[in-house]
């Protein structure tokens, strides 16, 4: 007896069994001297280790999550993600108000009858977001003089401006005013003000 094969009834892992197949009987008389018989036997196969590891991933603290992946090592031969049952779903604690700190990323929902899964935790890390550029110096309006300029902040009015009287209220500007170049207010781009001033009449 030749070219003896065997196989399982299924490529499924689990409780299987054996048959024999395939085989030749040289008797000289194309194996017709022989009744042949063959007898199943009991057999297993045994899931396949496969590993699922939430990809690491980083962002700052005024940035959303980005999206989660993972990576996959273990597949026999060619099989894919696609012969896996259920949805991977991959979380983390963080949202857009966690401070920054490190964060675990948690894969799960999938399974397989023929491989034994190990989910491994992947790492958000929520990183302090960079101060903004600085605001640049501002400009002062043509027609302002440059003397007005480089002094503290001042807010004339018309009629002192005019008479010359030291009348005109003084206040420091407030977060959302700008230079101003017409009557009857102006004000000089500086934090701090004197508490009254003149002006030369005229302007």
């Amino acid at each position: 007896v030749s070219a003896l094969t065997q196989a399982f009834d299924s490529r499924n892992a689990g409780s299987r069994s054996i048959g024999v197949s395939g085989y030749a009987v040289s008797d000289g008389n194309g194996g017709g001297n022989y009744n042949v018989l063959t007898n199943t036997a009991a057999g297993s196969i045994t899931p396949a280790a496969l590993t699922i590891a939430a990809d690491d991933k980083s962002r700052t603290t005024i940035q959303p999550n980005p999206p989660l992946t993972a990576t996959y090592s273990g597949f026999v031969a060619t099989e894919t993600a696609a012969v896996l049952s259920g949805a991977l779903s991959l979380t983390t604690a963080a949202d857009a108000l966690s401070p920054p700190g490190m964060y675990s990323i948690v894969p799960a929902g999938q399974s397989s009858q023929n491989y034994t899964i190990r989910y491994l935790n992947g790492t958000l890390s929520v990183l302090l977001a960079p101060p903004p550029p600085p605001m640049p110096p501002p400009t002062t309006p043509p027609g302002l003089d440059s003397a007005l300029a480089t002094r503290d902040a001042r807010l004339v009015d018309l009629t002192s401006a005019r008479t010359g009287s030291a009348s005109g209220e003084c206040r420091p500007p407030a977060a959302d005013e700008r230079v101003c170049v017409g009557w009857p207010v102006c004000q000089v781009p500086r934090p701090v003000c004197e508490s009254r001033v003149s002006a030369e009449p005229g302007r």
